[in-house]
């Protein structure tokens, strides 16, 4: 499997390989960049999906972590000085100005509500041990030529399918909507 990486100008050419069944592509998202906004998630989210294959796992990652010595660290020192207590247990991650790094989790998460293929490493899926088991040896036997994380992406849309990713974005909103209740009230 060759591994490369695209700008977004690269898209549209990709895009052909992809649905003549050339590819299968793992996309990494990082969001939360300094000029992020509701409207750029959005607009990134529909490039991508609409590329995507339903079978392309795209992991998203929900603020971008500020190491010792980058760009974003010295931007970050510029705006807040005293931000510089950056450890390996305790990690920097910028913050936006135009939209909050729960504003941008939440946002994403419901993104993936609607698309199996999107994950969130922060969110690891919580599988019985036994049951990957099964399916490593059902994919290696039915598709062993696929990529492992279709299986995420199979067990997404199992979970679709039978209601159990309404219910889990039902109890989500329902925390969500606690939790803004209880920072308006303090």
């Amino acid at each position: 499997m060759e591994l490369f990486c695209l700008t977004h100008k690269a898209f549209p050419e990709y895009s052909l390989l992809h649905k003549l069944g050339q590819t299968a592509v793992m996309w990494h998202i990082m969001t939360g960049a300094p000029v992020e906004t509701e409207e750029t998630l959005k607009e990134t989210f529909d490039t991508i999906l609409g590329i995507a294959s339903p079978w392309d796992i795209v992991v998203v990652m929900n603020a971008i972590r500020a190491y010792k010595g980058s760009q974003v660290t010295a931007l970050m020192q510029k705006e807040n000085p005293g931000c510089n207590k950056d450890n390996f247990l305790r990690p920097l991650f910028y913050s936006p100005k135009n939209i909050s790094i729960e504003a941008m989790r939440v946002f994403n998460k419901r993104v993936a509500f609607l698309n199996p293929n999107v994950l969130f490493p922060d969110e690891v899926q919580r599988v019985p041990f036994i049951l990957l088991k099964i399916a490593t040896g059902v994919m290696r036997l039915l598709a062993p030529q696929n990529p492992w994380w279709q299986f995420n992406v199979f067990i997404n849309r199992v979970q679709k399918r039978l209601a159990i990713t309404a219910l889990k974005r039902l109890l989500y909103e329902r925390r969500v909507k606690e939790i803004s209740k209880t920072l308006k009230t303090s």
